[in-house]
């Protein structure tokens, strides 16, 4: 008997390699493992993650590239990565329009954490750090500089619009306000 996992590919194989009596233990602890991770992943972020894994695999299928870039060559890799972050900039993948140097990070931040869930690398970053490969980052520096400034917007205070409201039901006109929308 062999079980599907969905976030870790091949631990089937371990099931498959237990005593048939010790394969229900070892299948629960792997379901609580992967609920547990579900629970910790907002969905947002989970169809966001999946939204940019297809594109990747779609974009990378084309040019014989592996989407997981096990055993691609260090040049190969950074130009596949770069392509498609320009893909994504240029609104390849989107609305057609360019996109904000935060969405061209967040969909190579998805890729390098899809593989890094099946493998134990992320080849998006410098090896053991946080960074970029170096010529990602110079290139996201360099759209970050064409980029509009961000407008700070101030929030405000749920008082203010709940006032507005009840002050504009204080008074109503009968010419302004719709009849269905006039206070009983």
């Amino acid at each position: 008997m062999t079980f599907q996992f969905l976030v870790y590919p091949g631990f089937a194989d371990i099931l498959d390699s237990l005593p048939s009596h010790q394969r229900h233990h070892y299948a629960h602890d792997f379901h609580v493992a992967d609920a547990g991770y579900h629970i910790g992943r907002v969905e947002a972020t989970a169809t966001h993650q999946a939204v940019h894994w297809r594109n990747w695999e779609a974009y990378v299928k084309h040019v014989g590239v592996d989407p997981y870039l096990q055993n691609t060559p260090y040049r190969t890799r950074v130009r596949v990565l770069t392509g498609f972050a320009a893909r994504v900039r240029s609104g390849g993948f989107g609305c057609s329009q360019q996109a904000a140097v935060r969405t061209v990070t967040t969909a190579l931040s998805a890729i390098g954490a899809t593989i890094s869930l099946v493998f134990d690398n992320n080849p998006t970053k410098v090896w053991g750090t946080n960074h970029f490969l170096p010529q990602i980052s110079q290139m996201l520096d360099g759209w970050k500089r064409k980029d509009p400034t961000t407008q700070k917007k101030l929030p405000i205070e749920v008082d203010i619009p709940n006032h507005i409201a009840s002050d504009a039901w204080k008074h109503p006109t009968s010419q302004d306000t719709p009849k269905e929308c006039q206070p009983i």
